[in-house]
């Protein structure tokens, strides 16, 4: 079965679990677990489909079902703990704030609440005292320069402004996301992320994971290995 490690991190990156933390605003291991259940029931599936190849043969059903909770369990505590050793080395992530009225008032309280999501407020601006034309360009460009991720809750999201900090932010790699203002009925049946009862909405402004990094490396260097070869 060691002859099949490789596929427990491979399949953890095509679920994203390793891309997680630097896409989405909210994340905590307790928000993972049915991810790292499905990952863990998919990767023991496949080990136990793959094992009869080996000289080893296969593994029976208490031996099957042993490996998938000894690995759910190992893989949450592990992230767990890695994650928290991680926050304590680096500084939390700092936050701009991009709002109006109620809604800016719920996501700063929000923060507050939800001091374990390593979030800092390191800038606020309210969306009447931005203006508009160059100067609120300008304004914008200095708050994406300060900051590794804008957030906006507005009682009512102005499309061009969103627009604009998508843009923005996907030229400075900083991490957009948005306070959806559909509340009720009108919201949808499974928003991407939750901030307490807040749907969040995150958009691809971000750079590459570490670990797609890591991956497109090795990738290179093992064909271009091969090319040469």
């Amino acid at each position: 079965a060691l002859a099949f490690l490789p596929l427990w991190p491979l399949m953890a990156k095509l679920l994203g679990l390793y891309d997680r933390d630097h896409r989405a605003l909210r994340h905590l291991t307790a928000d993972e677990v049915p991810g790292l259940l499905a990952w863990g029931a998919i990767v023991t599936a496949l080990v136990a489909l793959l094992l009869p190849l080996t000289p080893d043969g296969d593994l029976d059903g208490l031996a099957i079902g042993g490996l998938f909770f000894a690995a759910s369990a190992a893989a949450i505590g592990l992230r767990s703990f890695t994650r928290w050793a991680w926050w304590k080395r680096t500084p939390p992530e700092r936050v701009g704030l991009i709002g109006d009225g109620q809604a800016l008032e719920s996501v700063r309280r929000k923060f507050h609440v939800f001091r374990e999501m390593h979030l800092e407020i390191a800038a606020e601006r309210r969306i009447p005292e931005l203006g508009s034309g160059p100067a609120r360009a300008a304004e914008l460009r200095a708050l994406a320069d300060s900051v590794d991720r804008i957030v906006v809750a507005a009682t009512e999201v102005e499309s061009e402004l969103i627009g604009e900090l998508k843009a923005l932010c996907r030229k400075r790699a900083v991490k957009l996301s948005a306070v959806s203002p559909l509340r009720g009925k009108a919201q949808p049946l499974e928003p991407p992320t939750r901030l307490g009862d807040l749907p969040i909405l995150e958009y691809n402004t971000w750079d590459p994971s570490r670990s797609t990094l890591v991956l497109k490396r090795l990738f290179d260097v093992i064909f271009s290995a091969v090319g040469l070869l």
